[in-house]
């Protein structure tokens, strides 16, 4: 899905609807360094998946950080 962005500079899908997903910044954001605990990369990555996420332990550090992310993890 190609996402332009409208006169007033939002983000609009093709079809001129809002996107579904957003970013945000929380205080000073999340920066690359903070993600790196919990990615493991693939020695061989294939198609999309470079690698995978300890979901788990980020939520953590999320609560931890005070993000206010109400989540449940399985």
């Amino acid at each position: 899905m190609r996402i332009d962005k409208d006169w007033t500079g939002q983000p609009k899908d093709a079809d001129g609807s809002t996107p579904k997903q957003r970013t945000a910044l929380v205080g000073s954001g999340t920066g690359y360094e903070d993600t790196i605990p919990f990615l493991t990369y693939n020695k061989n990555p294939t198609g999309n998946a470079a690698g995978t996420v300890d979901m788990k332990a980020y939520l953590q550090w999320l609560t931890t950080n005070k993000y206010g992310i109400n989540m449940t993890v399985n």
